[in-house]
C-alpha cells in the first residue's frame, strides 16, 4: 500500500471507534477505560488486503495472543468487504501462546491455521507448550482441529467471495466489492470460545449472556496486525482493536441498539455478532453481542516509513506461578511460506 492507500485505512479505523463510541451510547461507567490496550473477549482487525497476483506485493499477517497462563480457544471469521462472513476457522492456545497468520498463506496456498488441544496432540508436535503454562483437550475439537487446508474449490470461492466476484460458496452471488485489481479484501473478527464451533457470530447460539454459547467471557487475547508490501520495502504495525466481555458492566448492554446501515468495513466488531451467514447484500436488525464492548482501539494510525519492518510484541503478561501444565513457544507462519 502506498501513503494513499493509508490515508483510507486510517479513514476505516477512525469510523470504527466513532461507530463504537455511538454503539455505546456514552454510557461507560467512571473507572471505565474505553481506550487502552488491555487483553479482551474479542479482537479486530478493521481492514486487510492481500494482493492476488503478487506474491512480492501487499499482504497482511495478524497475531493472536493469548496473555493468561489458561488454555484458550480464538473462533476466527473473516468478512469481505460488504461484511459477509465468508471463512471461519479455530485456533487453539496454550497459556501465553502466540499465533502470527499471514493471510497470503491462506489466500494463496489454501494453508489453515494449524494448531491442537492436547486431545488432537498427544505428543505435543502441533500446539507445543513451554513451562509455565496450560495445555489442555478441548474435546470438542476432535475432527475439527488441526484445521485442514482448503480444497481447490473452496479456495476458489473465498478469493472469489473477497474481490467481488461471484462465489459458488454463496450460491453464485457477490460478498464484496470488484475494484477490478484482484486484491482481496476485507476485515477479522477473533473471538475467545468455550469449544470449537464451526458457527458464524450470527448464528443462534455463538453468543449467549454471561459468556454461555459459544463466545465465551474470558478476556484474555490481544494481538498485533502487520501490514507488509515487500516489493516496495515497506511495513507497518498496529495493534488489534480490543473488545472485553462482561456481565455485569453496563457498558456492555448494547443489544437493543442499531448501527448504521449500509456496506462499511467499519462497522467491523459489534456489527459482526449481528449478522448471520445469509445476509450477503443487508445487514440484520440489533446487534446480539451478549456484553462485549470496546476497551482498546487501534487508534495509532500508521505513521512508518516505507522502509520500516514490523517487529513482533513480546506478550505484556509476565508468567509468576506455574500452571497445572507448563507456556507455549512462539508459533509463527512463515512470512512467506505460511502456517506449517
Amino acid at each position: 500500500m502506498n501513503r494513499r492507500d493509508w490515508s483510507n485505512v486510517s479513514r476505516m479505523v477512525a469510523a470504527t471507534f466513532l461507530i463504537f463510541m455511538f454503539a455505546l451510547g456514552g454510557r461507560a461507567t467512571a473507572g471505565t477505560e474505553i481506550i487502552s490496550d488491555q487483553p479482551a473477549a474479542s479482537l479486530l482487525l478493521p481492514y486487510f488486503e492481500v494482493n492476488l497476483n503478487n506474491r512480492g506485493a501487499a499482504t497482511t499477517m495478524l497475531s493472536i495472543n493469548d496473555a493468561s497462563a489458561t488454555a484458550i480457544l480464538a473462533h476466527v471469521v473473516i468478512w469481505s468487504d460488504l461484511s459477509v462472513p465468508v471463512l471461519q476457522f479455530n485456533v487453539y492456545l496454550t497459556g501465553y501462546d502466540v499465533y502470527r497468520l499471514n493471510l497470503q498463506s491462506l489466500l494463496l496456498d489454501g494453508r489453515q491455521p494449524r494448531t491442537a488441544s492436547a486431545g488432537q496432540d498427544p505428543n505435543d508436535t502441533i500446539s507445543p507448550k513451554g513451562q509455565f503454562s496450560q495445555d489442555i483437550n478441548f474435546a470438542s475439537c476432535t475432527g475439527q482441529l488441526p484445521n485442514p487446508p482448503l480444497t481447490a474449490q473452496q479456495l476458489t470461492n473465498l478469493q472469489n467471495a473477497l474481490t467481488g466476484m461471484p462465489s459458488a460458496g454463496l450460491g453464485g452471488q457477490c460478498a464484496g466489492v470488484d475494484h477490478g485489481d484482484r486484491i482481496a479484501r476485507g476485515y477479522i473478527t477473533v473471538d475467545a470460545v468455550n469449544n470449537c464451533t464451526a458457527k458464524f457470530p450470527g448464528d443462534p447460539g455463538y453468543f449467549a449472556a454471561g459468556g454461555s454459547g459459544d463466545a465465551t467471557n474470558q478476556n484474555a487475547l490481544w494481538g498485533d496486525s502487520f501490514y507488509i508490501n515487500a516489493a516496495h520495502h515497506w511495513a507497518v504495525a498496529q495493534s488489534l482493536v480490543s473488545i472485553t466481555a462482561s456481565a455485569t458492566d453496563a457498558a456492555t448492554a448494547i443489544s437493543a441498539e442499531r448501527l448504521p446501515c449500509g456496506p462499511s468495513t467499519a462497522r467491523a466488531a459489534i456489527a459482526h455478532t449481528s449478522w448471520a451467514r445469509s445476509n450477503v447484500t443487508q445487514p440484520a436488525g440489533p446487534s446480539t453481542a451478549a456484553g462485549r464492548r470496546v476497551s482498546a482501539i487501534a487508534s495509532r494510525t500508521p505513521t512508518a516509513s516505507p522502509h520500516a519492518t514490523p517487529t513482533s510484541q513480546a506478550s505484556r503478561s509476565s508468567p509468576t506461578t506455574p500452571s497445572s501444565r507448563p507456556s507455549s513457544a512462539t508459533r509463527a507462519a512463515n512470512p512467506t511460506a505460511g502456517p506449517s
